[in-house]
């Protein structure tokens, strides 16, 4: 999220993972595969050569947080069984209402854009 902000804030030029990852104090070999995840999800561009880097192509108010979270993350599950087979399940009391708060993330997630996020307003409610 914060590679994405930073991209939102020099949308005039490439930015270099380097650039971004000192910033930020990230690793470099982390940052840069998460940009090309999102690159080839299409969420960012990816220029080579030597201005190169990556840069916003996509309009903040069309992504949700829940879309970015998909990308670089596989989903935003808070409990193991809602990515499938739980062990205990047959004696598990607190799955359902799991499921009902994981149901309340995820909308939440899908009503938050980036803009939204970037612009410190409040989150959807």
């Amino acid at each position: 999220m914060l590679a994405l902000q930073y991209l939102s804030r020099h949308r005039d030029r490439s930015v270099p993972v380097k650039e971004i990852a000192d910033c930020y104090g990230l690793s470099m070999e982390f940052l840069a595969k998460t940009l090309r995840l999102l690159a080839h999800h299409h969420i960012i561009d990816s220029q080579q050569g030597l201005h190169g880097g990556y840069r916003l192509t996509r309009d903040l108010q069309d992504l949700s947080v829940a879309t970015i979270l998909e990308i670089t993350e596989g989903g935003s599950a808070i409990i193991e069984c809602e990515n499938g087979y739980c062990a205990i399940a047959p004696v598990c009391t607190i799955r359902e209402p799991m499921h009902q708060l994981q149901q309340k993330i995820d909308q939440l997630l899908r009503q938050t854009t980036l803009q939204d996020m970037f612009n410190n307003s409040a989150v959807a409610e």
